[in-house]
C-alpha cells in the first residue's frame, strides 16, 4: 500500500509543477513584452519627428502601423493628430502589449503612452 501512495504523491506533485510553471511562463512573456514596449516608447522623445521612431522599430523588427499615416491620412482623430501604434507580441495567441503615439500632421510626436491588451 505505501508505494502506490508515494507514486500518487509523486505525479500529482509533478501536474501540479507544471502547471504552476506554465503560468509562470505566461506571466514572464506578458512581463516581457510590456517592458520592451514600455522601453520602445520611453525612448521617443516628445516633439521628436516620428520617423526616428519606425526607424528605430524596423531595425528592432518590431511591428508597427500605420506605415504610411501621414500619406494616407489613416487613423487621424481629427484635423491635427494620427496615431502609430508599435506591437510586442507575447507568446500566447493574440495578446499583446503596445506603444501607442500621437503625432501631428507634421510628423512630430504629441504624446505617447504603453499598455498590455489582452485579445
Amino acid at each position: 500500500m505505501r508505494g502506490w501512495k508515494k507514486w500518487l504523491l509523486i505525479g500529482v506533485a509533478a501536474v501540479l509543477l507544471f502547471f504552476g510553471g506554465c503560468v509562470a511562463l505566461l506571466q514572464y512573456t506578458y512581463w516581457s513584452a510590456e517592458t520592451d514596449a514600455r522601453q520602445f516608447c520611453d525612448q521617443i522623445p516628445i516633439g521628436s519627428d516620428i520617423s526616428t521612431a519606425t526607424a528605430k522599430a524596423v531595425d528592432r523588427k518590431v511591428p508597427f502601423g500605420p506605415s504610411n499615416a501621414l500619406e494616407k491620412k489613416v487613423l487621424w482623430e481629427g484635423s491635427d493628430s494620427g496615431v502609430y501604434t508599435f506591437y510586442f507580441f507575447t507568446a500566447f495567441i493574440f495578446d499583446k502589449a503596445v506603444c501607442e503615439v500621437r503625432v501631428t500632421r507634421e510628423g512630430k510626436v504629441r504624446s505617447k503612452h504603453s499598455e498590455m491588451e489582452l485579445d
